[in-house]
Formats: C-alpha cells, sequence, structure tokens
C-alpha cells in the first residue's frame, strides 16, 4: 500500500499507483476506499484498457456496497466505450440487471451472452 501511496505522489497522473492502491484497499475488504480510489484513477491519462479495467472494478464494488444507481451510470459509460464487448461486460450488464429487479431484462441478456460465447 505504501509503494503505491508514494507512485500516486511521484506520478499523480499515471495510472498505475492508482490501480494498485485501489486493488490493495480491496484485499483489505475497504471496499468504498477502493471505490473512491478507482474513481480519482479516471483524472490519469488512462489507455482504454486500463479505463476499461478501471470501469469493470468500480461498477462490481459500487454493487456490491449497494449503490446501484452509480454502478448503473459507470456501467452505461462501460457500454458505450465503444469497444468490443466481452462476454466479461455482458455477464457484468445481467448481474446488475438481476440487482436491480430487471429479471425479464437479466434473462435476455444471459441469453445473449450464451449465445454469443
Amino acid at each position: 500500500m505504501l509503494l503505491a501511496e508514494e507512485l500516486t505522489k511521484l506520478r499523480p497522473r499515471e495510472s498505475e499507483g492508482w490501480l494498485a492502491m485501489a486493488n490493495a484497499h480491496e484485499q483489505m475488504m475497504e471496499l468504498p476506499e477502493a471505490a473512491s480510489t478507482y474513481k480519482a484513477d479516471f483524472g490519469c491519462d488512462l489507455s482504454n484498457g486500463e479505463e476499461t479495467r478501471s470501469l469493470r472494478a468500480l461498477v462490481r464494488l459500487l454493487a456490491q456496497l449497494g449503490d446501484m444507481q452509480s454502478a448503473r451510470i459507470f456501467q452505461d459509460q462501460l457500454s458505450e466505450s465503444g469497444q468490443p464487448h466481452s462476454i466479461q461486460d455482458r455477464i457484468s450488464e445481467a448481474s446488475l440487471l438481476r440487482m436491480e429487479g430487471r429479471i425479464q431484462s437479466d434473462q435476455i441478456q444471459i441469453s445473449d451472452v450464451l449465445s454469443q460465447a
């Protein structure tokens, strides 16, 4: 954790330190801190892969914390990113739909995932 914090101080515009710190918070089960750190990562110069990875993690953490409104905002941002959607992204969408109580949409999304697998 200390190394990650130092990285964010030395190179605040680079993503590596923020991602390492978010991961450390998550491993210590400090989920609100992890979510905040993933959000801070969006202020960095991100490649598309880093941004996608941060968005996926942030959606998962926000859903775990019960902040479905924020999870939906970031999931929609992930869906609209214009990148090819992986099976992981479609499963994430289906899981979020289920947590939101939108079971019929969830079943359609799962069918879509299975048909493209």
